[in-house]
């Protein structure tokens, strides 16, 4: 059998368990596997797509058809059951994070799940610092290549945990080796400065598709930046991609000397979404959704008079479901010390065709379901806000 063997470390605290908050965290092989599979579909659906003839229908049947020999499924029909990738996890992290004085920005990429304002953080973390392998046991037949792109880009990219895409439980990773059939290891370069690192995701992200993908997938309308870099500990980057999204994002409170974001004066750059959601609230019917649904759903809306309106994506059957964020937030740390916040755009259909977007007022019991129209430059005019930033892809 082939093996590969990927070392990773924890770049910023990982809030990661089972269902119950009150667990101690922990990561466990089926949240590797998870994450694995995400960047091997990203990766992937390029090449099924070439090879069904540009047809997304067939295309996404062979890359589930490939997932499930790869990575297991259901056993249904005599076919799939035990994927021929096995995996392992070695080195367990323990060590759970002493996190005091959250910053503005950290706050509000924990989100109200994580944190209250009154309660503080509600959930334990992982330490940063703290490192974990991934073995791999796979069939001779099987192409590794893949699969070690999908392991790269996890540590360049990607996380684990909840809040994950608001750069939370960042992971880094710190080698990568490949023995073969024949015994024979090769160790696989590491990137260890910027210029490696956007070198290696190019590399890896070749000939990407033209099309909108229909899940979240790798395609020429994906974007890549390097915005802010830091010699500081790592989650100071999390303060400042938070701070930036708030100010942009939020219309801010009012207290008595005008609306305010975190003491400063709101930009309020989506007053016409505040207006918009007010207007349905108060019985008025509305023909489109706020642009900053494009960020993920739900998306909701309090007012200072008790007014609360749930924007959600539409699901089977008249029931509401989420849409992750197409945009990714991921701090990498060097061995120099050097960290840098990467934020990845990956467009997708953002919903299901037919599906739709739902405004909710809680307190009225209103709905109204809107089509799914939405605006990415609403997240590209955003990423332009870092001056010191750079585009990778």
């Amino acid at each position: 059998m082939q093996k590969i063997q990927a070392d990773y470390e924890i770049v910023t605290p990982m809030f990661i368990g089972g269902g119950d908050k009150q667990e101690e965290p922990e990561i466990r092989p089926p949240s590797i596997k998870g994450a694995l599979r995400f960047w091997w579909r990203a990766l992937q659906w390029g090449e099924c797509l070439k090879n069904a003839g540009n047809n997304a229908e067939q295309a996404l049947h062979e890359l589930h058809k490939q997932e499930a020999v790869l990575f297991g499924a259901a056993f249904k029909d005599n076919k799939y059951g035990q994927g021929k990738v096995l995996l392992k996890v070695k080195k367990f992290p323990s060590k759970t994070a002493n996190i005091l004085n959250l910053s503005s920005g950290q706050q509000y990429l924990l989100g109200q799940g994580l944190y209250h304002f009154r309660d503080g953080l509600l959930q334990q973390a992982l330490a940063s610092q703290q490192h974990f392998s991934v073995i791999l046991k796979l069939d001779n037949n099987i192409d590794a290549q893949p699969i070690i792109d999908a392991l790269m880009l996890f540590g360049l990219l990607g996380g684990l945990g909840s809040r994950a895409r608001k750069g939370w439980g960042s992971v880094a990773i710190q080698s990568l080796t490949l023995t073969d059939k024949e015994n024979n290891s090769q160790k696989i370069a590491i990137p260890d400065n910027k210029d490696s690192y956007k070198k290696t995701i190019n590399t890896i992200l070749t000939s990407l598709p033209s099309s909108l993908p229909p899940f979240t997938a790798f395609s020429g309308h994906t974007r890549i930046d390097l915005s802010a870099t830091t010699s500081k500990l790592p989650e100071s980057l999390l303060t400042e991609m938070g701070e930036q999204m708030q100010m942009y994002r939020s219309y801010g409170r009012n207290g008595g000397s005008g609306h305010k974001v975190n003491g400063k004066d709101a930009e309020q750059n989506f007053k016409e979404d505040h207006d918009l959601i007010l207007s349905f609230a108060q019985g008025q019917r509305v023909s489109e959704p706020p642009r900053r649904a494009v960020f993920g759903l739900p998306h909701n809306y309090f007012y200072s008079n008790g007014t609360k309106v749930d924007v959600d994506a539409e699901a089977e059957q008249g029931k509401t479901s989420r849409r992750a964020s197409p945009l990714m937030i991921h701090i990498h740390q060097f061995p120099s010390g050097e960290s840098i916040a990467v934020q990845s755009l990956l467009k997708a259909d953002f919903l299901p065709e037919g599906r739709r977007i739902q405004l909710k007022d809680i307190k009225g019991k209103k709905t109204q379901m809107l089509k799914c129209d939405v605006d990415w430059t609403v997240i590209t005019d955003y990423l332009e806000r870092f001056q010191q930033g750079e585009r990778i892809i």
